[in-house]
């Protein structure tokens, strides 16, 4: 290629930017869902890693930040609730934070859609989790004693649809 008659003008440093962080964040809510899905675990290093994406994630898209980092708040609050009441873990509650938080209002009503497709599959995935067992999958053992426990990895489903809803962002 001859760098030096390219036109540097027609590439698109935002889309560039955009997919930077999408690709980062893929890798690091992939680690989340197999950390969660595994151990029932969200380390802190893994969150604290995808928080600070979230200013790049804003920057690159010209999003403003007040309106995405409310949406997180109040994201964050309403899953406080479930974690005082001891259904969710703080791990999820912290994720769901973050995840509202880049996903934003423009992003919020995909979020949902997703987050709520992604626990109705989880649902049945439990409900015939007896049908993996003959698999031979590896992540059959350990769906079956999630199962068994009566335990759901929620930080899966959420690293899910947070991917999905950045995509789309990306996308669009």
């Amino acid at each position: 290629m001859d760098w030096e008659r390219w036109d540097w003008a027609r590439l698109d440093w935002a889309a560039a930017g955009e997919l930077a962080v999408l690709a980062v964040a893929a890798v690091l809510l992939a680690r989340i869902a197999r950390s969660d899905f595994t151990t029932l675990k969200i380390r802190n290093r893994d969150l604290v890693l995808l928080l600070a994406l979230l200013p790049l994630w804003l920057l690159a898209g010209a999003r403003p930040a007040l309106p995405h980092l409310a949406v997180g708040a109040a994201l964050f609050a309403m899953t406080l609730l479930f974690w005082l009441a001891g259904k969710l873990g703080a791990g999820d509650v912290k994720l769901f934070g973050i995840a509202g938080a880049f996903a934003g209002p423009g992003g919020a009503l995909l979020f949902s859609a997703t987050l709520l497709a992604g626990a109705i599959l989880m649902l049945a995935i439990y409900r015939s989790s007896w049908l993996v067992l003959g698999t031979g999958a590896p992540w059959s053992a350990r769906l079956v004693e999630l199962v068994e426990s009566r335990k759901v990895p929620y930080g899966v489903a959420i690293s899910a649809a947070l991917a999905v809803t950045m995509l789309a962002a990306v996308i669009r």
